[in-house]
């Protein structure tokens, strides 16, 4: 599941400019020579990350900080979409799928990473849903404060300060306690609505601020 998760990210970069047939073989390759690797480094007891003393529970580093990476340079070489739609708000045709695909699979994602249902297994549920929690709620008072001449609180700003919450506590979900987590939703959100605007490339989808950069704030 992992592998294909962080290829799902990696090709979201591609979304209308890549083909059907190069972006399979991309897909192929990275997985093979990037996620495997890097998945090796940190999980692997002889990885040179493991050795070094990194604790990354559920993804962090080879999920959201190699695909997010990935995702920023696949966006660079393949150039802008056309027509040009950058400096524009991307809103999904869905608003309920955004939801539920935002919320619920990390359920599962962080929850079950550790292979075993128990105590420590709820603990990461609780803490992953608190650092999404308060990432919504800061993201949703930065548009409603910050946005003009319209204040207003959106469903998609709620999805999106939910996933920079999720993708940042990620790697930590297994080792935080659950007043800790709370810290975690806020300071990725802050990060990520600061970094998207500073490169100039067409990311339909966030992904390099959310993925790459939530990820980076949480394993530190």
């Amino acid at each position: 599941m992992f592998p294909t998760t962080a290829t799902t990210i990696v090709i979201g970069a591609a979304s209308e400019r890549g083909r059907i047939w190069s972006t399979i073989v991309f897909a192929f390759v990275w997985s093979t020579l990037v996620y495997d690797f890097v998945a090796c480094w940190t999980w692997s007891p002889d990885g040179w990350a493991a050795t070094l003393g990194t604790l990354d529970h559920a993804g962090g580093t080879p999920v959201h900080i190699a695909a997010g990476t990935s995702a920023f340079a696949y966006s660079l070489v393949l150039g802008k979409r056309a027509p040009v739609t950058h400096g524009e708000q991307n809103r999904p045709h869905n608003l309920d799928n955004l939801f539920i695909g935002t919320t619920l699979p990390w359920f599962g994602f962080n929850g079950g990473s550790g292979l075993t249902v128990g105590i420590r297994a709820a603990l990461v549920g609780v803490v992953t849903n608190l650092a999404a929690f308060t990432g919504a709620f800061t993201w949703c008072m930065l548009d409603y404060f910050l946005l003009k001449p319209k204040h207003k609180i959106t469903l998609f700003g709620f999805c999106m300060g939910s996933m920079a919450g999720l993708v940042c506590i990620t790697p930590g979900s297994g080792y935080i306690n659950v007043p800790a987590s709370a810290f975690f939703g806020s300071i990725s959100v802050y990060f990520d609505r600061k970094i998207k605007t500073l490169f100039k490339i067409d990311d339909p989808f966030d992904i390099f601020a959310q993925h790459r950069i939530g990820g980076f704030v949480g394993r530190l």
